[in-house]
């Protein structure tokens, strides 16, 4: 079954579908709306939590842009840049920002490596906006994101397992026992964690003015590739080792009308189109206590989603401090698992 959060996160108004792909940098920010749940009568997915919908700021026309660079504890240097300007007719911006850890959090007591450390955090995002006529206005949205290091680390409970300072365990003991309880995030683990998740998308905004209100359609496409490797037992010993590739991609079309600000009675109706496949890409399971041929295993599976919804909105005034509104959905969702 595909999995997705119960508090949705848009960017744009574009739905993102895979969790991982909602661990992001966030660029250029205009401002960020929050929605409490449930939701589907204002966005064409419907969702129990509600949602975090991220404005990104408009380009503008003036030719403007800010740069910063930090530098701070754990040898972690940061850069921040934003730049935009155009005509009347078509206006650009570009916003960056990178970030990389030289020391980890933590340290990996078997290897003597880091964990916890962000190697590599890296996300750019562009937009161009475009009149088309008088009414008419375009955005076109693309954005890339890069992310990898070894920030997620599996160590036993505390006081569970013995210090590895005893020197009268013998070996396989030796590979059990936890030297981790008085650091918070020191682990000693027979290999290396790691995580690498990179993505992006496009997006297409064409919004149409009319005199009693306004016409908009949202295309976008998006994708994200992730690797996970993890030690399953949380020591030194070669039991369970696990390594996860996973890759989402997701297609939506949606379509909304909308009242203009000056009308009395506020409304919106949508229409939305959503399809999404996501699959192991494989997922390895690696048994160092079960012998040949069970000592792995490999599981490739997919899972595809298509929904369709309608929704609307209405808001009338009732007194001057009262309003009243109701709301509609209707949605169909199928899939397939193989």
């Amino acid at each position: 079954m595909r999995y997705e959060t119960g508090v949705a996160t848009y960017v744009d108004g574009v739905y993102y579908a895979t969790p991982s792909a909602a661990v992001m940098s966030l660029l250029s920010i205009d401002r960020v709306e929050v929605l409490k749940g449930p939701q589907g009568t204002l966005f064409g997915r419907n969702t129990t939590g509600g949602l975090i919908h991220v404005v990104t700021r408009m380009p503008s026309t003036e030719l403007s842009g800010n740069l910063a660079i930090t530098y701070g504890n754990y040898d972690t240097l940061s850069a921040n840049g934003y730049i935009t300007g155009g005509q009347e007719r078509v206006a650009g911006d570009l916003a960056f920002c990178h970030l990389s850890q030289g020391d980890g959090w933590g340290t990996n007591l078997f290897t003597d490596r880091d964990v916890y450390v962000t190697e590599q955090d890296s996300a750019l995002r562009s937009s161009l906006r475009m009149t088309l006529a008088p009414n008419t206005h375009a955005r076109l949205m693309v954005d890339y994101s890069r992310r990898s290091g070894s920030y997620t680390a599996n160590k036993p409970y505390p006081g569970f397992l013995y210090n590895l300072d005893r020197n009268d365990v013998d070996d396989v003991s030796q590979g059990i026992v936890d030297d981790t309880s008085g650091h918070n995030y020191d682990v000693s683990l027979n290999n290396e964690p790691r995580a690498f998740t990179q993505g992006g998308g496009a997006a297409l905004r064409v919004d149409h003015e009319l005199t009693w209100g306004s016409v908009a359609s949202i295309t976008s496409y998006r994708q994200s590739d992730n690797l996970f490797q993890q030690v399953g037992d949380t020591t030194r010993l070669f039991t369970v080792d696990l390594v996860l590739n996973q890759t989402d991609r997701q297609w939506s079309q949606e379509f909304q009308v909308a009242a203009s600000d000056a009308s009395a009675v506020q409304w919106l109706f949508g229409l939305y189109w959503f399809d999404a496949d996501s699959r192991f890409d494989p997922f390895d399971q690696a048994f160092g206590i079960v012998p040949t041929p069970y000592a792995s295993r490999r599981l490739e599976s997919s899972v595809t989603t298509q929904s369709t919804a309608a929704y609307g909105q209405v808001t009338l005034p009732l007194l001057m401090d009262t309003n009243l509104t109701v709301g509609a959905l209707y949605t169909r969702r199928q899939g397939a698992a193989s």
